[in-house]
């Protein structure tokens, strides 16, 4: 990053924010901005977009990966999946892990397929990799340790993974069965996927404010006081943001019912506390896996 313009970095910041937004064709821009200036995370978010357009790692995207590998990028040589660039992955990962490096327990993992190496990840609270090991358990049993309780252990691992600061686990966690009703551990949850600005999270919270409820079950989850101007300004912040969030035309139509409803000045403030939201808080963001495909 040291060698980029500062314009250059701007855009590495929006392309970034907006790549872990998933929001792919917004990002493609920004990216290409500072991956051609040289950025390795910036040329493996577009290897990535690359990827998923074309289905495949040879095309476009295979071009972005050769960059970011050139330059070490470990998960861009897993993506190339040559043996050479294999073999560059593995001695990457070995010397950050020799060097105290616990996310390196996950790349290896990653090249390896071995459990043996995400079990370390996990042992040393890698979050990413706590929550990876909860969606492999839960689609392959026999992956599970012997003689396990699932229910208990997927709680276990699922709080490990929350505490650790990963939003996806947390939600996972506050719709866990038997906990739906719980509004004191439901407000817990929510407000600390909040502290990480998870989109689900921000979008959830504004209808809880809006007093939008379950509209199959009439169900008040959270129980938080009637705010429209602060109910309004997320929704407003979560339909300015996003495009491709598979729950956009949702929010964007309660977004329309909504502004009829409220004054210029609430319109004003609500914008007003958005703008203070974004200030006072890190990225909007999707936290999706680094590498991994699993859902």
């Amino acid at each position: 990053m040291s060698t980029l313009t500062d314009p250059q970095r701007a855009a590495r910041t929006r392309g970034l924010n907006r790549y872990h937004l998933r929001e792919y064709l917004n990002a493609e821009s920004d990216l290409t901005i500072a991956a051609t200036a040289g950025d390795r995370d910036s040329q493996y978010a577009l290897g990535e977009i690359f990827r998923r357009r074309e289905g495949n790692s040879t095309g476009t995207a295979k071009h972005w990966y050769q960059l970011a590998g050139a330059q070490d990028h470990v998960y861009s040589l897993l993506r190339l999946g040559d043996a050479d660039s294999r073999e560059k992955a593995r001695e990457l990962a070995q010397a950050a892990i020799d060097a105290g490096d616990a996310s390196a327990l996950l790349q290896m993992y990653e090249l390896t397929q071995d459990m043996a190496w995400l079990n370390k990840a996990a042992v040393a609270n890698n979050a990413e990799a706590i929550y990876i090991q909860a969606l492999l358990y839960e689609k392959n049993p026999a992956l599970r340790p012997p003689n396990a309780r699932w229910e208990s252990l997927l709680d276990v691992i699922l709080r490990k993974a929350a505490n650790a600061g990963f939003p996806p686990a947390m939600y996972w966690l506050s719709n866990r069965a038997g906990m739906y009703r719980n509004i004191p551990y439901q407000q817990y949850w929510l407000n600390k996927r909040l502290e990480h600005n998870d989109l689900n999270a921000v979008l959830n919270y504004s209808y809880a404010l809006l007093h939008l409820f379950d509209t199959e079950q009439n169900l008040d989850r959270y129980n938080f006081n009637y705010d429209p101007i602060k109910g309004y300004g997320l929704l407003w912040l979560v339909v300015a943001n996003t495009r491709e969030y598979i729950r956009h035309r949702e929010a964007a139509g309660v977004l329309e019912t909504v502004t009829s409803e409220l004054t210029p000045d609430q319109i004003s403030a609500g914008k007003a506390f958005a703008q203070e939201w974004q200030d006072t808080h890190p990225p909007l963001s999707a936290y999706p896996l680094t590498y991994s495909d699993l859902r």
